[in-house]
Formats: C-alpha cells, sequence, structure tokens
C-alpha cells in the first residue's frame, strides 16, 4: 500500500462466525502494518456486537444478509442505500477476503483507490490488485493471509483471537453458579452444525452423554445455538440430571464467555469449534476427511480431532465413521476420569 499518511482501510468478509475467526490473524496484520490506520470491518449484523470490542477493529459497518432476498425496487434501493454509505466512509483501501460480485461492486463504488481482492471472480475487472489465491485450494488461514500480505511482508502469527465483553463474563459467572457448575470443572458439547453432512448422529450423543454422566465425574453444559435447538432439545428431554445444562445461545459472545470456562469443548466442524480454539480452551472436533486439507490448521495442544467420513443415506446426510467409544476415551484421555 504505497501510501505514506493515515490511511482508512475497509476490510470485507460476509461469511459466517468460524470464517471471521480464521481470518483474526489478517485483520491483526493490517493494524499492525498500519498502527495510525482505521481499521473498518464489514459482517453480517448478527455478529457485529461479537467483534465490535476487537483492539485492532476501529468500526464495524453491519450488512442485513436480508437484502439478499429482496427483489424489485426494494432490494435496488436498500442495496443503492448501502453502497453510498460506504461511499460516504471515502476508504483508501478496500479489501474483499472473499470473492463475490456484490463485493466487487461494493470495492468499485466505495472510491477506494486501492482495491484488493482474489483474482477468480465474475467482475474482476472491477478491481486493481488481484490475489492469485483460490477458496478450498490452501488451509484457509492462509488463504485469508495470503489476502493481505504484500511485497515481503508476511502474517507472523497464525493464533486466532476472540475477545469476550466483561459483561458476558459475568453472566456467565452468574449462570454457571445458578445451576452449580464451577468454573473449568465441566465439559460442553455442541452438537448441532449449519452442514447436516457434519453432524453426529443424535443417537451417538446421547450415548456419549450418558456414558461420561455415569463413569466420569464431569457435569455437562450442551450448547444450543439457533438453528439446532430443537436438536438439543431431544438429546436433553433423555434426560433428567442436575448434572447436565442446556444453554440456547442468542449469543455469541456469551457462548464465548462459557466456553472459556469450560473443561473441553467436543464439537462437530462448526464456528463454535473456531471459536474455541481462539480462546485457548481444549477442543475435542469431529470432521469430516474431505475438511482436513482446508480447516485442519490447529496446533495439537488444545486442539485433538477424530475423523468421519459424510454418509448420504436417501434424503438424509450426517457425519458417520465414528464409534461412541472412540469419542468417549479420548474425552477421558484429554480430561482424566476412570474408563
Amino acid at each position: 500500500m504505497p501510501m505514506n499518511r493515515p490511511l482508512k482501510i475497509m476490510v470485507v468478509n460476509t461469511k459466517f462466525l468460524g470464517d471471521l475467526i480464521v481470518s483474526t490473524p489478517a485483520l491483526r496484520f493490517l493494524k499492525e502494518e498500519y498502527p495510525s490506520s482505521e481499521l473498518i470491518l464489514i459482517v453480517r449484523k448478527e455478529y457485529r456486537k461479537a467483534f465490535e470490542n476487537f483492539p485492532y477493529i476501529d468500526r464495524i459497518i453491519p450488512f442485513d444478509t436480508e437484502l439478499k432476498h429482496k427483489k424489485g425496487l426494494t432490494a435496488l434501493k436498500r442495496g443503492f442505500d448501502f453502497i453510498l454509505k460506504l461511499r460516504k466512509e471515502k476508504p483508501d483501501v478496500f479489501i474483499a477476503l472473499h470473492p463475490g460480485d456484490r463485493l466487487a461492486l461494493w470495492a468499485y463504488f466505495s472510491g477506494a483507490i486501492l482495491r484488493i481482492a482474489p483474482k477468480k471472480q465474475t467482475f474482476s475487472f472491477l478491481i486493481n490488485k488481484k490475489i492469485d489465491v483460490n477458496e478450498d485450494s490452501i488451509k484457509y488461514i492462509d488463504y485469508y493471509n495470503r489476502i493481505v500480505e504484500h511485497g515481503n511482508k508476511r502474517v507472523k502469527s497464525n493464533t486466532t483471537e476472540f475477545f469476550v465483553p466483561d459483561e458476558d463474563v459475568l453472566w456467565a459467572e452468574n449462570f454457571l453458579r445458578e445451576n452449580n457448575f464451577k468454573d473449568g470443572e465441566f465439559l460442553i458439547v455442541h452438537p448441532g452444525a449449519s452442514e447436516k453432512s457434519k453432524v453426529w448422529q443424535i443417537d451417538n450423543y446421547i450415548e456419549l452423554i450418558e456414558k461420561l454422566l455415569a463413569e466420569c465425574n464431569n457435569k455437562i453444559l450442551i450448547l444450543a445455538g439457533p438453528q439446532d435447538e430443537e436438536y438439543c432439545n431431544m438429546i436433553s428431554e433423555k434426560f433428567n440430571d442436575k448434572n447436565l445444562v442446556v444453554y440456547k445461545s442468542g449469543s455469541v459472545t456469551k457462548s464465548a464467555a462459557l466456553i472459556k470456562k469450560s473443561k473441553l469443548l467436543i464439537d462437530n466442524d462448526t464456528g463454535t469449534r473456531h471459536l474455541g480454539a481462539a480462546l485457548g480452551v481444549k477442543i475435542l472436533a469431529l470432521l469430516p476427511e474431505d475438511n482436513l486439507d482446508y480447516w485442519n490448521f490447529y496446533d495439537g495442544v488444545n486442539h485433538d480431532f477424530i475423523v468421519g467420513k459424510r454418509i448420504k443415506d436417501g434424503e438424509k446426510s450426517y457425519l458417520g465413521g465414528i464409534d461412541v467409544e472412540t469419542v468417549f476415551k479420548k474425552t477421558v484421555d484429554l480430561v482424566g476420569g476412570k474408563r
């Protein structure tokens, strides 16, 4: 970036939570390289609060993804209004962390002098610095880093980060106290995922939880995201145990506060897995084998995983090839307890 004055750098990533967390080393790098710059991040509106207290992000501009589903004059007007909002910011640099026609148009109409984005996309002619890197070609943490790196400057650390607001730390302490859970002495099970082909079957989770409650001296908190509340209810209905509690999450930061206080997070391959990694907690992830090339980039100190296969059974899809005993034994190895 050739300018020798404070910059206004606008970065957009409208993907989901996991991608946002994985891109934090790239965002941190930009602030380190340009400490006097103003770093503005465009994210889905539901993630605004989750990222607005990051020390290297100066401002958040939320994008309402419902706009994608609007048609006619309403969509046209709201789209134009959003572009006008970006243009009024007068960014010097616009960086799109993934390809997309909408993002390329935002970049061009923002008026930014330097517009950076992946090379391979339909409207690449609107980008004046094209990065020759493709999604699903390298590990995603390297993918995001490559987009922001320049010259001989490289991202120094791949450590991801997430910052929990103080008020949510206090909320988590109260929640645990009310449920007779102690800090660092409980397991979290997050059994859902946005893609059904990455979800270990419900009967497996029920059997695993039965074994953990019966044979290990640990309490269990089931974390239910907005899209898997029904799934988690089906699990919790099988138990009437004071050592098992369900938290129906409506807040990323509250979920993060609970995860940070846990002994172990057992998870499918979801954004919650990346949230746990960013918080530095122990994780046991159940991963489809085809995701390893792109999403397996954490060290083995706090992050362990078991590999399965995506199974297609008629209209049903799920994560198979992982038996309960294997997960149970691995859990015991990670947190201790009798088998």
